[in-house]
């Protein structure tokens, strides 16, 4: 499924992401050091070609800033 067909889903249905939304490891380089902080993603939003979310940390101290980001 493309993200853009997706996106419409997040609200929709019984056991919808709005009212659970899921966990997600990111996993980000610091300088050199790996770092890895497990989110909650809510909030989707697709500009163009680019997903962002809002997220609320639940493990793991979030940078303001990095390279290599995975989600």
């Amino acid at each position: 499924m493309k993200t853009a067909s997706f996106i419409p889903f997040w609200n929709q249905g019984r056991d919808n992401f709005k009212s659970d939304p899921p966990n997600a490891d990111v996993s980000l380089l610091e300088g050199k050091t790996l770092e890895q902080v497990v989110v909650e993603l809510q909030d989707p939003a697709l500009n163009g070609e680019d997903l962002s979310y809002t997220v609320n940390v639940l493990q793991g101290d979030q940078p303001a800033k990095a390279d290599d980001v995975s989600v």
